[in-house]
C-alpha cells in the first residue's frame, strides 16, 4: 500500500539522516590519521626514506576486504576461468552466462551510485572481461591481476611493512584504529550504495502508480514523493526538462529547497562563485604510488560522463565513488579534488596498482579534457603540458 510505502522512506530517510554524521566526519578522520601516523613514522625513519609513503598508504589500508574489492576480485577470477576455457565472450556458455548472473546477485548495486545510475548489467560485466583480456594480451599476468586486487596482497604489503618497521605499542593502536576506519569508511559507502538500490524498486514502484517515468524518479524531491504517495501527480515534461538543464538545492535550517527558475540559480552562481587562477602546475596527495605518467586528461564530472575515460587516459575527477570502477580500471592515473587516503579513489587505485593524486582542491577546474598531462607519482604532482 501506498501508506505502507511511506513508512518504509520515512525510516530510510531517518537512517541516512543518523549516518549522514559519520559520512562528513570521515574527511577529518582521513587528515588524522594521515598526520599522526606520518608523525610516528618520523620516530622510526626520516622523512627522505624512499619507502616513507608507502609505509603510510599500507598503514591506511582498510583492515580487511571490502565488497568493492571482492567484486574486482572475484571478476578476475571468473576472467581467469572462462581464458583458460577459451569462452567467446561474444557467445558465452550457458555455464559461463550462469555464473556471471550469480556475480550480479550479489555485486550488481555497487553501480548504482547514490542514485546516479544503473546497477551492473550482465553486458557492464562483459565490457570489464573484455578490458581484462586487453590487459593480458598486453602480456599481463593473469595471476598477478587476481594477486593484485587479492587479500593475500593486503597481508602481505602490512607484513612486509610492520617486519620493517617493528611498531611498538602506541603506534601499533593507532595503526589499528586507521585500518578500521578505513574500512568502516569504504563499507559505510557500500551500505549507503545498497539501501538506495533496494530502495530503488519502491521508487519506481511509486512512479508505476502516478504514471510517471520512472528513470525520472530520482529527480524528484521528497516532500513531492510524498504528494505522489497520496495519488498527487509528479512535475510535468516541462518542469523535468528544466531539472535536466540545471537545478540548485539549497538547505537552510534542516529545510530542503529545490530551485530550477533559470534567474534565480544565474544569481546563486554569482554569489556562490569560486574564483580559480589558472595554473600549469597542480599539487595534491599521493595516494597510489608510481612514476612518471603523461597521457590525455578525461574530465568527469558525473557518473554519466564514465564512459569516454579510454585504455590509458587519466581520469579527472572531484571525487570518485564505487560505481567509478569501469572507468578506474582503464585509466592510466586518477587525480581527484577531494578524498583523503581512505577513500575510494585511494583504496581502490591502490587494489588496481593504479597510481592516483587525491585532494588536488582544483584539479577539475583548471584541467580540460584532452590536455596532456605529466603526473608525477612520487611526489603527487600534476603538470599541464598541452
Amino acid at each position: 500500500t501506498n501508506a505502507f510505502m511511506k513508512k518504509t522512506l520515512d525510516e530510510l530517510l531517518e537512517k541516512y539522516r543518523v549516518l549522514a554524521c559519520a559520512w562528513y566526519a570521515q574527511y577529518s578522520l582521513d587528515e588524522y590519521f594521515e598526520a599522526t601516523i606520518e608523525q610516528y613514522l618520523l620516530k622510526y625513519i626520516k622523512a627522505d626514506n624512499k619507502d616513507f609513503r608507502k609505509y603510510v598508504l599500507i598503514f591506511s589500508d582498510p583492515k580487511d576486504m571490502t565488497e568493492v574489492a571482492e567484486e574486482r576480485w572475484r571478476l578476475t577470477k571468473l576472467a581467469k576461468e572462462f581464458f583458460s576455457k577459451k569462452e567467446s565472450l561474444s557467445k558465452l556458455s550457458n555455464t559461463a552466462k550462469a555464473k556471471i548472473f550469480k556475480h550480479l546477485e550479489k555485486f550488481a548495486y555497487i553501480n548504482r551510485g547514490l542514485a546516479t545510475s544503473k546497477p551492473y548489467t550482465y553486458q557492464d560485466i562483459i565490457n570489464r572481461l573484455k578490458e581484462l583480456k586487453k590487459q593480458v594480451e598486453k602480456e599481463e599476468s593473469m595471476n598477478k591481476l587476481i594477486y593484485q586486487v587479492s587479500k593475500q596482497k593486503v597481508k602481505d604489503d602490512f607484513k612486509w611493512a610492520l617486519e620493517r618497521i617493528k611498531p611498538r605499542p602506541d603506534f601499533m593502536v593507532v595503526i589499528k584504529q586507521a585500518r578500521e576506519h578505513s574500512y568502516m569508511r569504504n563499507r559505510r559507502v557500500e551500505a549507503f550504495f545498497n539501501a538506495d538500490y533496494g530502495a530503488s524498486f519502491m521508487y519506481e514502484e511509486i512512479a508505476r502508480r502516478v504514471k510517471f517515468n520512472p528513470n525520472w524518479i530520482m529527480e524528484v524531491s521528497v516532500p513531492e514523493m510524498y504528494d505522489a504517495l497520496k495519488g498527487k501527480p509528479l512535475p510535468n515534461t516541462k518542469e523535468m526538462a528544466k531539472r535536466f538543464k540545471n537545478y540548485a538545492m539549497v538547505v537552510r535550517r534542516a529545510q530542503t529547497k529545490l530551485i530550477t527558475d533559470p534567474k534565480e540559480i544565474k544569481k546563486m552562481e554569482k554569489e556562490y562563485f569560486v574564483d580559480v587562477k589558472q595554473t600549469k602546475v597542480i599539487h595534491g596527495v599521493m595516494a597510489s604510488l608510481g612514476g612518471i605518467i603523461r597521457s590525455r586528461a578525461k574530465i568527469v564530472l558525473d557518473k554519466h560522463e564514465i564512459g569516454k575515460v579510454k585504455s590509458g587516459d587519466i581520469l579527472v575527477a572531484q571525487f570518485t565513488t564505487p560505481d567509478y570502477v569501469p572507468a578506474m580500471e582503464k585509466a592510466a592515473a586518477i587525480v581527484a579534488d577531494q578524498g583523503g587516503l581512505s577513500s575510494p579513489a585511494a583504496i581502490v587505485s591502490r587494489e588496481l596498482g593504479v597510481p592516483c593524486v587525491i585532494a588536488t582542491k582544483i584539479g577539475t577546474r583548471v584541467i580540460k579534457d584532452n590536455d596532456l598531462l605529466e603526473i608525477d607519482a612520487r611526489k603527487g604532482i600534476v603538470k599541464i603540458l598541452n
